[in-house]
């Protein structure tokens, strides 16, 4: 009986991966929601559920439009992966951008302020330079 029961599950498992079966079910649950959730969760006499269940329930929600929302859903799910993996592939483009932007900011950051570094110290050595060139020159008119 458990193996009935076991081989039942990995057929249900292996019909629910296929992607037409698993959107016309989950397009099912989304059309009925509301009555399939009373059915099972409602504290009332199993009469009346199924009573409103069969009032908001018809054919059309039962088989018609399930059974055409999970045709298109799942032949519009790889268009719909296609713009996901599309709009991934921007994300992580835009991304990279901002961060290569973001690295020549602090790389020429750190040039501009070693290039001032630089400018100053050679002001230092000048001056240097020049307080000495003076000293030499104050140094000979007196010799």
């Amino acid at each position: 009986m458990t193996d009935f029961f076991a081989q039942s599950l990995q057929a249900f498992q292996e019909r629910m991966r296929t992607p037409w079966i698993g959107s016309i079910l989950i397009a099912f649950l989304l059309w009925n929601w509301q009555p399939l959730l009373f059915l099972v969760a409602s504290d009332t006499a199993l009469l009346t559920r199924f009573t409103y269940f069969k009032i908001h329930t018809d054919w059309r929600s039962l088989l018609a439009c399930p059974i055409a929302t999970g045709f298109f859903f799942a032949a519009a799910k790889p268009w719909i992966s296609l713009g996901m993996d599309w709009l991934g592939a921007w994300a992580i483009h835009r991304s990279r951008l901002r961060a290569d932007r973001l690295a020549e900011d602090r790389r020429s950051k750190r040039l501009d302020l070693q290039a001032k570094s630089l400018k100053e110290e050679d002001e230092i050595e000048n001056e240097v330079i020049d307080q000495a060139i003076e000293r030499r020159k104050k140094l000979t008119k007196r010799s």
